[in-house]
């Protein structure tokens, strides 16, 4: 009877052994299959979820069964969530040390072009009432170079554009690119203001100043006119 029983302990601890082997074989190919190594507590966040779990207890006491680990992974996860959500976005600010035309201009280093509005070109010529021809698009730096003067002008970085960010910029609490809309020396570029510059515009437009004087092309018409001619 001994003997049944020493035999039945020793295959009851194969019995176990294995089924340990097998259960940390699965956890370990789970780790893998979603990646992530396991940090000190046994646990890690899962790479395509984001969500943080644990495979294997470590640790001891230290991890308070890994609550806080799993804490400040949801935490920094939320946190995160939340900036996407609210749109956190840049900000720069300095002073203006070249303007290029009616809507690019050096912020520092930075060369930033105006979100939501386009100016004429520097080249671009238009049209007054009387038949006059204007430079319109040296007339439009001017008139930026008359909104940011020699104060310190901030930015709010809304994107990118080949080798410039895009930003809406403000000298103290006058937006520029509205400024030069309001005077009819830029146009509201809707595909990307979503109506924030609509009313200055309709205002500039009944009231006949700048471009509206007369007739003029718009700026990214012009310019596809000028690619479309080899200029």
């Amino acid at each position: 009877m001994s003997c049944f029983r020493l035999v039945g302990g020793v295959l009851f601890g194969l019995w176990l052994c294995l089924g340990w082997a097998g259960a940390e074989s699965a956890l370990s190919h789970e780790a893998l299959a979603h990646g992530g190594g396991l940090d000190r507590c046994g646990g890690h966040l899962n790479r395509k979820t984001g969500s943080y779990h644990r495979h294997r207890n470590r640790g001891g006491a230290s991890c308070l069964s890994g609550r806080r680990s799993e804490a400040r992974a949801i935490k920094a996860e939320k946190g995160a969530q939340k900036s996407k959500q609210e749109g956190v976005l840049e900000k720069v600010a300095g002073r203006v040390v070249r303007i290029v035309d009616g809507d690019t201009f050096w912020l520092a280093r930075l060369k930033v072009r105006l979100w939501g509005v386009d100016s004429p070109e520097l080249q671009q010529s238009c049209v007054a009432a009387e038949g006059e021809v204007w430079r319109c698009g040296e007339e439009a730096r001017a008139r930026l170079r008359s909104v940011v003067g020699a104060g310190e002008v901030r930015c709010v970085v809304r994107g990118r554009s080949y080798d410039r960010v895009v930003g809406r910029c403000f000298v103290g609490a006058e937006d520029v690119g509205g400024a030069l809309v309001v005077g009819g020396l830029a146009v509201e570029d809707a595909r990307y203001s979503g109506g924030e510059y609509g009313e200055s515009e309709a205002k500039a437009r009944v009231g006949r100043v700048g471009m509206w004087r007369g007739c003029f092309t718009e700026p990214r018409r012009w310019r596809a006119r000028k690619r479309d001619c080899g200029e």
